[in-house]
């Protein structure tokens, strides 16, 4: 159903669909995006459909996977129903192996998501963090591998530079040597700026 939210300075109404959905193979694919059946194929999609109509929630059903990099989760709450129930899925193939897949911004909260690596992909991290008022919880980070990287260091789980990782999962990820890093597994997540980790 739909929800009504109240803007509080101008006391104006609106109402708007509650959710975004994003499924992995929809042929009844429609904006609005709101329900199962005519959920988004793409992450992308989903989050810039929400921005666009002023959408908060976005969520994720199934397994999903994703073909391009540097796709932007901002002003959104990403979510799933749980490790099992949500997947984002990285497919980075012959993609530019020197960018994240997702890039967390501001005003961003992602939960309830298992993020993982598809066989033979390989890039410098599943997901960058760089908003400040941004968190990712309750996620699972599992068998992402990474062989080039910037800064000189293979971190395939990810990097932040700001924001807040709580209550994350980290499992089965390796860089390998090649990757700017002659350890074999060092420095899976890499924390700078103002980015903390709990």
């Amino acid at each position: 159903g739909d929800e009504t939210f109240t803007d509080v300075q101008s006391d104006l109404s609106f109402v708007y669909p509650a959710h975004t959905y994003v499924r992995e193979t929809n042929p009844n694919a429609a904006a609005p995006y709101a329900s199962w059946e005519t959920a988004a194929t793409t992450l992308d999609t989903a989050v810039a459909y929400a921005n666009a109509q002023g959408i908060r929630k976005v969520k994720v059903v199934g397994t999903v996977p994703q073909t391009t990099v540097n796709v932007a989760i901002a002003n959104v709450e990403a979510f799933g129903d749980g490790w099992d129930k949500a997947i984002l899925s990285s497919n980075a193939g012959t993609l530019n192996k020197a960018s994240p897949m997702y890039v967390i911004g501001d005003n961003a909260f992602v939960h309830g998501i298992k993020f993982v690596k598809k066989d033979g992909s390989y890039q410098r991290a599943i997901f960058q963090l760089n908003g400040s008022d941004s968190v990712v919880s309750n996620c699972w980070i599992n068998g992402i591998g990474t062989k080039t990287c910037m800064d000189g260091y293979g971190h395939p789980a990810g990097c932040a530079t700001a924001g807040l990782i709580t209550h994350c999962r980290f499992t089965g990820n390796s860089s390998s040597n090649g990757g700017g890093e002659s350890t074999p597994g060092v420095n899976l997540f890499r924390l700078s700026g103002t980015a903390r980790m709990r």
